[in-house]
């Protein structure tokens, strides 16, 4: 069995071809075909991209977004012991009211208010206007949804304790 492994040479199997025949390798970046690749200024150059953007794709992201125009207005649900915020939003030119779309929230709202200032660690980045909710639950905390986003998971911000010991003027 010596004899048939001898003839694959496992013992140099890791070794590099190059260093075998010249004693140096050539070093080679992460991306070794970095010459071939091509770039293209639009996606409309590109040959291999075959479903271009198109208008309707257009009209479906512009209606998932808040217009300044648009009014809203919140509404709290419990459904199953599960609570959620409907987002309705009336667009006054249209005479429509509809339900833009639903937060799930962790606990049974008590209390809702709009906020139109942003909060959160993203709130430099933003023009300095959005749409919040601030919403008190029976926790001693507050929670600051951004309605502007949506399916989000979580709050931009939770103001309180957070479940920690009450705070105390014993100093």
């Amino acid at each position: 069995t010596d004899d048939d492994l001898k003839e694959y040479d496992l013992e140099h199997y890791d070794d590099d071809e190059q260093e075998k025949d010249d004693g140096e390798g050539d070093t080679m970046g992460m991306f070794g075909n970095v010459k071939s690749l091509a770039y293209h200024e639009s996606n409309a150059d590109d040959p291999y991209i075959t479903m271009q953007e198109n208008e309707e794709d257009d009209d479906e992201r512009e209606e998932l977004q808040v217009m300044a125009t648009d009014n809203l207005v919140l509404a709290a649900r419990i459904e199953d012991e599960v609570a959620h915020l409907e987002v309705y939003v009336y667009e006054d030119e249209a005479d429509n009211l509809y339900v833009h779309h639903d937060i799930m929230l962790p606990a049974i709202p008590l209390c809702v208010e709009w906020l139109d200032l942003p909060v959160g660690k993203d709130a430099a980045s933003k023009n300095g206007r959005g749409n919040f909710a601030a919403i008190g639950t029976m926790d001693p905390d507050i929670e600051i949804w951004d309605l502007d986003t949506i399916d989000c998971m979580y709050p931009n911000a939770i103001l309180g304790q957070s479940g920690g010991e009450p705070a105390t003027a014993d100093a």
